[in-house]
């Protein structure tokens, strides 16, 4: 969840929230509307399942989905419920807008560098290590937001840039290890990154109730701090004095994340099965191997040799993007398509304000430009409402994935979303420049979008990107994502609405074009899973 950007947008509306007057009927009807779809396909899906599908392989699979998703949800619950108070949390503790831009800017910095290589030590290490790792690093970094002393701030934005770029690759890689240690078939990974979604927008809505509740339990004066003392290592030292002498109010929802990610740890040393270094991989029966130099164990743990392990790395996951056109598409339009995600999340709620005003005739800003905090009136946009309606459209789309999955190839399906994101971003641009009501069903749009392209893409990867470099090839895909977003950081102060909505039209664009090239055929001897086998096969001359 790109929520650094959101907290940017977002943290002044929350915390004034309660003071605003109630006009949300078109929010609160749309959230029913789409709430009521939900259950109605989420019982669809449950009567499919059960006449479709059974036997043992069923039956694993159903097992396999339980222990994937108590974690995971751990895991996002732990991350969505800082969404909203990130940015307020720097803010209380005493940095102005430039300050907290360079400190995101160091979150994605760390995880572009430090976060890329520290994923791709699952690939040897074990997936199942580097996710318990996310939880213990991600919940230290929440009990560290309670120091008001520089260094540890950043120290721990940097373990927040690692922890993240871990979320977004251990995770996956995992769970598509797991299904092949197991042998069950990859059609269920449809399923599997489907659920996944589901509850990564439910554990949202879920974060959100508890973190304001939490907040509001602890009163305005909040949870007790460290470091409430000046000194040498203050944010700014005397200048906040003032923002010093008080606890920061916002501390007890990264408290909850941090319990959140320390049961993500725990979750997945007890639920998920450990590694088998010793255990051959054709007595396992998911790698049949005819090359004494591919010698690959199971659940991402170390899948080569000793001898083979020294070549891999993020150079060499590098070098096979470059090399492989189908890898190369894949990794831009990755690349490309959560950029614009992280842009929209920073602009939906100026956006929307703006148009929400215009309507009320309160509007006395630009042209859509970004002001500094306190220079319009408060808008009166139900934000709670609309994210929580956001992440209600990215569950109907899960579960619109989960029920069209297994007849369309994923490629086919985000050649879809690509196509719908574009036309979400092209109306508030171009055809509806100041209507609430169009940007709003634009943007629900783009979310509803959103929930088919994760687990489209999760399955587009599994594909792809060999189980041996796995982990190292999703965080190699997160670099240029990074350096987008860095860059977006540092041209925000300049921008306006219009140019961050172009930015997202123009990203969605180039992703169909990318979309729409052909792919080579996989290289001679890499043969994935059919019906019913459940393996992958990789001979010496695979080029893997």
């Amino acid at each position: 969840s790109p929520d650094v950007f959101q907290d940017a947008g977002t943290s002044r509306a929350v915390a004034s929230e309660a003071s605003r007057p109630s006009v949300a009927g078109l929010e609160q009807m749309a959230l029913i509307s789409v709430c009521a779809l939900c259950v109605v396909m989420q019982a669809f899906i449950m009567r499919r399942g059960a006449v479709r599908h059974g036997g043992d392989s069923h039956h694993a699979f159903q097992r396999l989905r339980t222990r994937y998703n108590v974690v995971y949800a751990f895991g996002t619950f732990g991350d969505w419920i800082q969404g909203a108070y990130l940015y307020a949390l720097y803010r209380e503790h005493g940095f102005d807008m430039a300050d907290i831009g360079y400190i995101f800017v160091l979150g994605y910095f760390a995880s572009a560098t430090l976060g890329t290589w520290v994923a791709s030590l699952g690939d040897v290490h074990g997936h199942r290590r580097l996710v318990m790792l996310y939880g213990v690093s991600y919940g230290v970094a929440c009990l560290t937001m309670r120091y008001r002393n520089i260094y540890i701030l950043l120290i721990s934005r940097v373990l927040s840039g690692v922890s993240y770029s871990l979320l977004f690759s251990s995770f996956e890689s995992w769970a598509i290890a797991e299904t092949d240690r197991v042998g069950i078939h990859r059609k269920y990974l449809v399923q599997l990154f489907a659920t996944a979604t589901f509850f990564n927008a439910a554990t949202a809505v879920v974060a959100g109730v508890v973190g304001n509740f939490v907040i509001a339990v602890a009163g305005v004066d909040g949870w007790p701090d460290v470091g409430t003392n000046g000194g040498n290592g203050d944010a700014h030292g005397s200048r906040h004095a003032q923002n010093h002498a008080r606890p920061n109010r916002y501390t007890p929802a990264f408290d909850v994340g941090a319990c959140s990610l320390f049961m993500c740890a725990l979750g997945a040393r007890v639920l998920w099965s450990p590694s088998e270094s010793a255990r051959s991989p054709v007595e396992g029966g998911v790698v049949a191997q005819n090359s004494e130099t591919n010698k690959s164990l199971v659940d991402g743990e170390k899948t080569d040799s000793p001898k083979n392990a020294n070549q891999r790395g993020v150079r060499r996951a590098a070098a096979m993007v470059w090399r492989d056109p189908g890898l190369r598409n894949l990794g831009v339009m990755n690349s490309l398509y959560e950029a614009a995600l992280h842009v929209f999340v920073f602009v939906w709620t100026p956006a929307l304000e703006r148009r929400f005003d215009l309507g009320k005739g309160t509007f006395h800003g630009g042209n859509g430009e970004f002001s500094s905090p306190g220079a319009t009136p408060a808008s009166a946009v139900p934000h709670g409402l609309v994210f929580s309606l956001f992440m209600a459209c990215k569950m109907a789309g899960s579960q619109l994935y989960q029920l069209l999955g297994d007849a369309v190839v994923p490629q086919r399906t985000l050649r879809v979303v690509f196509l719908v994101s574009a036309v979400s971003f092209a109306v508030p641009l171009f055809v509806s420049t100041d209507g609430y009501g169009s940007a709003l069903f634009s943007f629900c749009l783009f979310e509803f979008g959103l929930g088919g392209y994760w687990p489209a893409m999760a399955v587009a990867r599994a594909e792809l990107v060999p189980n041996h470099l796995r982990s190292t090839m999703t965080s190699v895909f997160r670099i240029p994502l990074n350096v987008l977003v860095m860059a977006c950081l540092a041209f925000a102060g300049n921008a306006g609405e219009t140019s961050f909505l172009a930015m997202c039209f123009f990203m969605m664009t180039a992703c169909f074009a990318f979309s729409g090239k052909k792919e080579k055929p996989p290289p001679p001897g890499l043969d994935l899973p059919t019906e019913g086998e459940g393996t992958l096969e990789i001979r010496e001359d695979a080029g893997v």
